[in-house]
């Protein structure tokens, strides 16, 4: 567990007088899927990619894996992943070296994409024809309505913690390797993906706007990322 990298590979070589055939290593950070197919190659354990998702919280909740790699590596680490994850049905062997963060990195572009989805919906009825309560609207939203997620929990802590004007959160979305990686491989497979597009488009824009109030959605996804990750929040000032 160690970040996307010059670490990992500086990682693998601290271990490399220490691994044969017998041994497995997992990277259980969130390398781009070439690197990991390059190392497994270059590796003389058994490598395992694992793309990993849940954030801070998966260590008391659990998290989801993603992992790529050899077969009788994966099964003989399933009593690990099992403890890790969610449980069995919070971990699978997604296929070949690479394919565990492949998985991982386009599942970042969904999340970009909802999270956009859900700050431009939020913006509507923010600047719409009601003053409304959003962290009401939030909970009620995640009380059996069809677009409820985490993602939409983290909307209501965001709102009930920084109000429903998001306070001092400013228009600004760090992040963007695993999005940007996303476009890339869906222009070299030449598949559209234009709400993918668009999100991470607005993670750039929202670098370039100034310190002004800028766009709702971007400054609730700046919160968002707080939410799951823990990431340090922007805040302009007043």
């Amino acid at each position: 567990m160690v970040p996307a990298g010059e670490a990992v590979d500086a990682a693998l070589e601290d271990l490399a007088g220490h691994l044969d055939g017998d041994d497995v290593v997992v990277d259980g950070g969130n390398s781009h899927f070439e690197d990991s197919v390059r190392r497994a190659e270059r590796t003389a354990a058994a490598y395992l990619d694992c793309g990993t998702s849940g954030g801070p919280a998966g260590a008391q909740l659990g998290f989801s894996l993603m992992v790529g790699g050899p077969e009788w590596a994966y099964r003989e680490l399933e009593p690990v992943f099992d403890a890790v994850a969610t449980g069995p049905d919070g971990h699978d062997r997604m296929g070949p070296a690479g394919s565990g963060h492949y998985v991982k990195m386009v599942h970042n572009g969904v999340e970009y994409a909802l999270m956009q989805a859900y700050g431009e919906g939020f913006e509507l009825l923010a600047e719409g024809r009601y003053d409304l309560d959003l962290e009401a609207v939030a909970r009620t939203w995640n009380n059996g309505a069809v677009i409820r997620s985490w993602l939409l929990e983290l909307c209501e802590e965001a709102f009930r913690e920084e109000g429903s004007d998001l306070g001092t959160v400013a228009d600004h979305v760090a992040g963007g390797s695993t999005g940007t990686w996303t476009v890339q491989e869906a222009l070299a497979q030449e598949v559209p993906v234009p709400l993918i597009y668009a999100a991470l488009s607005e993670r750039f824009d929202s670098r370039a706007t100034g310190d002004g109030p800028g766009r709702f959605s971007r400054r609730l996804a700046n919160r968002l990322r707080y939410g799951f990750g823990r990431h340090e929040i922007a805040r302009r000032e007043g």
